[in-house]
């Protein structure tokens, strides 16, 4: 899904483009990678995510936290 993002909050680029990219969640002892789509500024790399792959992110990490 596509953000909402046109301009970087960090750098205030806007070259911005969709990519799917490798997000690490880390919890006490582990490290979890997936792979979601981003936002990604090409000028400094600062990464946008939607709500719902926030949200999904947020459940996963919570699962591996109580497994």
């Amino acid at each position: 899904m596509k953000t909402a993002v046109d301009r970087c909050f960090h750098c205030g680029g806007t070259d911005l483009q969709e990519q799917e990219v490798e997000e690490l969640l880390s919890t006490e002892d582990q490290t979890i990678r997936c792979r979601v789509a981003a936002t990604v500024c090409l000028r400094c790399g600062e990464r946008y995510f939607d709500l719902e792959t926030i949200r999904r992110l947020e459940e996963i990490r919570a699962e591996a936290l109580f497994a």
